[in-house]
């Protein structure tokens, strides 16, 4: 009996699916849309994998490597950096380079 009133309960408080909207044209909502402003400029991070590249094989973490590009103008953070890279160099990658610490203790 209990969990019938607590059912009910629940499903008393469940509010109606809202089916109509009293929202503008989809044609009006896309014209405004495309006369927004950019935001900032697009960077393909694709473009500076090679350097990510150059970098990860000096050990620079993914972090450190978003910084290096920022401080050189390239508005990119590191996990648009990491992906393009394992996009590009495979996830057969991310266990060579993710081990920097060596053996972490394992005597090998």
């Amino acid at each position: 009996m209990k969990k019938t009133i607590q059912a009910r309960r629940r499903t008393a408080a469940v509010k109606p699916f809202v089916t109509e909207c009293e929202c503008p044209p989809l044609e009006e909502l896309l014209a405004k849309a495309k006369e927004e402003p950019m935001k900032r400029p697009l960077v393909v991070a694709q473009d500076f994998v090679p350097a990510a590249h150059a970098l990860r094989q000096r050990n620079y973490r993914w972090v450190e490597i978003a910084h290096w590009l920022r401080e050189r103008g390239v508005p990119i953070s590191w996990s648009a950096i990491r992906t393009a890279y394992y996009r590009i160099h495979g996830p057969e990658t991310r266990a060579r380079t993710s081990t920097r610490g060596g053996s972490h203790g394992r005597g090998t």
